[in-house]
């Protein structure tokens, strides 16, 4: 960025952007969850993964969920779909969908197998956030880089 322009050029922003798919629920370990327990999880995957302001956040979830992600994490762009795997299929055709060559990093917030083939077929740098006991073989070779969220309980609604 030139330090005389405080405005970032397009090309700066895409040389440090990432897209980040969080599959709350994978996250919440549940399907429904509280108001708080999805800000304390926003907390949580915000700082594991140093999100910045440019980064793009998409959160998947089922409309069981959709009250309390939103309302948990208001700045997030959300896809929904019930049913088996309905996150998990909602990201993945969002994924599908967007443009990745803008985005300098494709970041995963989610455990599940489901993932490992589109995470191993990106065509830029890979970063799994996930519960150590929830993360599959088969996403964590898949991934560049891997890292783990807590062990803590969600909280009461």
């Amino acid at each position: 960025m030139n330090s005389s322009n405080p405005i970032p050029s397009y090309a700066d922003v895409c040389a440090q952007r990432r897209l980040v798919l969080v599959d709350i629920e994978n996250a919440a370990r549940g399907a429904t969850t509280s108001i708080d327990h999805v800000r304390a999880l926003r907390v949580e995957i915000s700082h594991a993964l140093d999100l910045g302001a440019w980064d793009q956040v998409i959160v998947g979830c089922s409309h069981y969920s959709l009250v309390s992600a939103k309302l948990g994490w208001p700045e997030a762009r959300f896809v929904v779909r019930s049913g088996p795997d309905g996150a998990d299929l909602a990201l993945l055709e969002e994924l599908a969908r967007v443009d990745t060559s803008r985005f300098a990093e494709l970041a995963l917030v989610s455990g599940d197998h489901f993932f490992a083939p589109a995470i191993a077929a990106a065509e830029l740098p890979t970063t799994v956030l996930s519960h150590r006991t929830s993360l599959s073989t088969q996403l964590r070779l898949a991934a560049n880089h891997v890292r783990l969220l807590s062990t803590r309980q969600p909280v009461a609604a």
